[in-house]
């Protein structure tokens, strides 16, 4: 009895190996998948319900077209019997710092409007938190909010820092806004270098900035178009930071990343986090953002790219030039309708080194130049 099954495992065994040995691993399948479509005339968003319910596309009209890298989930096969996910973890939803998550957990879709979409989960990205989602195309706007909200369900107290990266379709480059001097950051040692408020846009090793301001953005090369995500005022405090990496543009990729303080999350306790995608076309970069209006200062002039509705603004600019002068120009920026664009002339060049700007009494805000 013994030598017959050894014999008969044997048998089987070559039989295994002939069959594993012919068959071809490593094919890679796209994963099939549910893709829900909010639209309006100015853009159009696709949503991955079944992938962390990621935004995975945001489109304009011609000229501009798609303004995402592609996501792309799929499972590899190496045998017949073993799988596993593939996920290039594009697209615009969060992660966390340190706390790795899936990105193929799915969400599932509990409200929907002509505008809007809610979706919720157990176990995001397969940890004990719990997320309902919900994403908002703003109408006769170039604007897409979104509102997470994340209940701790592990029976501790979780300690999270929010981290959503942003990757725009090939080629493309950051537009970070990067405050001056030296920064000590929880977690991350000392950051920054900058003499003065500063535009970081290039940088192929890793890069982490203390924020300037309250947004970061995205350029497509060879557009004239930038797209920036904003965050409520105060979001980052002291302990927030930017990051970047990218391959030295051999690839097109340069990404813009935005990881949140930490805070500690009690056990079913609750957190929301909110922010806010703005689409500015006929920008080539992005020196500041006033109310929901791109602001580009290049070769003596100001354009402004209104991705809301605006009114008119009377503002201020305070600018320094590379000989130390220090100079002021009051500008009045016309209203302008989502989508528009206004150029004006301005009393400076490329010279500035430093620029600031200022409506009425409210505090004066740093412009960021490259």
């Amino acid at each position: 009895m013994k030598i017959r099954f050894f014999h008969c495992a044997a048998f089987m065994a070559t039989i295994c190996a002939t069959t594993l040995s012919a068959y071809e691993r490593g094919v890679e399948h796209p994963r099939r998948q549910e893709i829900i479509l909010l639209a309006s005339p100015r853009l159009a968003i696709e949503i991955m319900p079944e992938s962390a319910g990621r935004i995975s596309s945001i489109k304009l009209p011609a000229p501009y077209g798609e303004l995402l890298a592609p996501s792309r989930v799929s499972e590899i096969e190496e045998t017949p019997l073993f799988r596993y996910p593939k996920d290039n973890m594009n697209g615009i939803f969060e992660l966390f710092w340190e706390n790795r998550i899936n990105g193929s957990n799915p969400m599932r879709v509990v409200a929907q409007t002509q505008n809007s979409l809610t979706m919720e989960c157990r176990f995001y990205g397969n940890i004990l938190l719990d997320l309902t989602r919900q994403i908002t195309l703003v109408p006769d706007a170039l604007e897409i909010r979104v509102q997470s909200t994340f209940t701790n369900r592990s029976g501790k107290v979780w300690k999270l820092r929010p981290w959503i990266h942003l990757v725009g379709t090939a080629p493309s480059s950051p537009q970070i806004p990067q405050q001056p001097g030296t920064h000590r950051r929880p977690g991350f040692g000392i950051v920054g270098n900058a003499p003065a408020p500063k535009l970081f846009t290039f940088n192929k090793n890793n890069n982490f900035l203390p924020p300037g301001a309250n947004w970061l953005g995205v350029k497509l090369n060879g557009k004239k178009i930038v797209w920036a995500l904003t965050l409520p005022e105060k979001t980052l405090q002291n302990d927030g930071i930017f990051y970047s990496w990218g391959d030295g543009n051999r690839g097109g990729i340069q990404t813009s990343e935005v990881i949140w303080p930490e805070f500690q999350l009690p056990n079913d306790g609750s957190a929301t986090i909110n922010y806010s995608i703005l689409i500015f076309p006929g920008l080539e970069q992005l020196n500041g953002i006033i109310g929901k209006t791109g602001i580009e200062i290049k070769d003596g002039k100001l354009t402004a790219s209104f991705a809301a509705d605006e009114a008119e603004r009377i503002i201020t600019f305070f600018y320094k030039t590379a000989d130390g002068s220090e100079n002021s120009a009051t500008v009045k920026l016309p209203s302008g309708k989502a989508g528009s664009i206004q150029v004006l002339s301005v009393p400076w060049n490329d010279r500035i080194i430093e620029a600031a700007w200022q409506i009425g009494q409210s505090p004066k805000q740093p412009l960021f130049l490259p």
